[in-house]
């Protein structure tokens, strides 16, 4: 009857009873059927509106917003040009022989090599445009389905119990013997980042040992980074703004794209952030004069007492900045970068959990 109707028949009651005998004289149900009846009603009713973290059952995806709009179709313009140039370069035809002169043929070289370069910038921003939308199809839409994070220790030591034995099958040879070397150190970082990622998707920050020891790795990655910089530095005195601006880019491009195409703000993902902040603090720490080097500090052991003076002021400065919330709070939420320090709500708490807990 109500087939050709703007009435929608419930139907979810039929679904659960179908196979059930609770159903005693085909109006009334059971108790085990009914409450499951209702919590799919207050599911379809409530999700939507309450917009709980753990489920996505009967709600609806979030609206685009429009930066998120604007970005994607920066990405798909590249895509299409880039499809366009493929298609271009596929139906030319392949070579002129030797009908051109050689100055023609220098200028069509030259050309061939920007028009190369080009290509691979938009291949490589369609190849990110692809990415990206493949993020958002799975964490900002219910096409896919999704489950709560219940730790067991199969599901944790499992993966772990791999990355332990891919270490043992396969090393390599460095040639480097100085204390914490690139190869050693971008050795310890990346097995970290494999135990920091199994940690985080088999929901294991509910077992406290395992907690602190992440955050002990958290520490220790972020330290080698800092490490890092100031030992690169130290050794070639490079403390120009190029560096600088070459460094804050590769930290935070593809955060920065996720911001915008993700609809997050940038405390979201809290790890840029605070290894660029103490990047920015060290950069200017040793940029500041008197600017002390491995060079030219040879032969000048006072020198090296500039440095010592410049790290018990960092230590003071941050000791100020913990002792007291107001100032940490009034120093942060300056108009000019507070967008960079608060969630979304235009709370600082999260800023100041991170920042507290890595500050030394």
């Amino acid at each position: 009857a109500f087939y050709r109707s703007r009435v929608r028949v419930w139907a979810s009651s039929r679904l659960i009873l179908q196979g059930s005998e609770s159903w005693f004289d085909g109006l009334h149900i059971g108790n085990g059927p009914l409450r499951n009846d209702l919590q799919v009603l207050l599911n379809f009713h409530c999700n939507d509106y309450m917009r709980f973290k753990d489920g996505t059952c009967c709600s609806s995806a979030e609206s685009l917003k429009p930066m998120q709009l604007f970005s994607l179709s920066l990405f798909l313009v590249c895509f299409l040009l880039c499809g366009a140039k493929a298609a271009c370069a596929w139906s030319r035809p392949r070579s002129l022989g030797n009908s051109l002169e050689q100055p023609d043929l220098i200028a069509k070289e030259r050309q061939h090599g920007i028009l190369v370069k080009t290509t691979g910038v938009l291949a490589a921003i369609s190849r990110l445009g692809v990415i990206v939308a493949y993020l958002i199809l799975c964490d900002r839409t219910t096409y896919f389905m999704k489950e709560n994070k219940y730790f067991s220790a199969l599901n944790f030591w499992l993966p772990i119990g791999y990355v332990l034995a891919l270490g043992f099958f396969f090393s390599d040879q460095s040639k480097d013997t100085k204390f914490l070397h690139r190869d050693q150190t971008d050795e310890w970082k990346g097995w970290m980042q494999l135990v920091i990622l199994v940690y985080h998707m088999t929901g294991a920050s509910s077992v406290v040992p395992i907690y602190v020891n992440m955050r002990t790795l958290v520490s220790s990655y972020l330290f080698l980074t800092g490490y890092g910089h100031f030992y690169y530095v130290w050794q070639t005195g490079d403390m120009g703004f190029v560096r600088f601006m070459q460094v804050l880019f590769r930290m935070n491009f593809f955060v920065a794209v996720l911001c915008l195409c993700m609809n997050r703000p940038y405390q979201h993902y809290y790890y840029a952030p605070l290894v660029s902040f103490w990047f920015v603090v060290i950069y200017i720490l040793l940029a500041l004069p008197p600017r002390v080097t491995a060079a030219n500090s040879i032969g000048k052991p006072f020198k090296y007492l500039y440095v010592v003076l410049k790290f018990v002021a960092l230590v003071a400065g941050i000791n100020v900045l913990f002792m007291s919330v107001v100032f940490f709070e009034h120093i942060f939420t300056m108009p000019f970068w507070r967008w960079l320090f608060v969630t979304t709500d235009g709370s600082i708490q999260e800023w100041w959990f991170r920042w507290s807990l890595d500050r030394y």
